[in-house]
């Protein structure tokens, strides 16, 4: 949590805005980790996730959390190979009114261009670490 936060939070905290989310679950460690971050620093981004499915009850929605519609936020994912996951969340923050302004990558696979298709939507994007420099960094252990 320590380390993804301060990787990322220094890329998101001086482009205005106010949540950083993606499609759950595995946007939400790195949404949380960001959100606790920025908290030390006094400039608090709040997280949020995106459903995969609209609940037929209570709030409904595509998002979870405190954000408002009209609202700066930055979309989060894992692990992208083909943007499709990156693309519904981007996609779904918008259905809710949200204005997706980055995106950030924690680890690019490098495969099928997905990095292309998701500047068509958002031009704005970083990715922390490439697949092959996992492996390097790794060893190449079992993955």
């Amino acid at each position: 949590m320590y380390l993804v936060g301060h990787v990322i939070f220094p890329l998101v905290r001086d482009i205005g805005i106010t949540a950083i989310g993606g499609l759950t679950q595995g946007a939400d460690p790195i949404a949380a980790a960001i959100a606790y971050t920025s908290v030390l620093y006094g400039e608090r981004i709040d997280s949020f996730s995106v459903r995969k499915e609209k609940k037929g009850h209570g709030v409904g929605g595509w998002i979870v959390g405190g954000v408002a519609p009209g609202a700066r936020i930055a979309i989060v994912e894992d692990v992208i190979t083909t943007g499709d996951s990156t693309l519904l969340a981007i996609e779904r923050a918008r259905e809710e009114g949200l204005d997706p302004v980055k995106v950030v990558i924690l680890a690019d696979r490098r495969e099928n261009c997905a990095l292309d298709r998701i500047r068509r939507q958002v031009p704005d994007v970083s990715a922390i670490f490439t697949r092959d420099q996992l492996f390097a960094i790794s060893g190449n252990y079992g993955l």
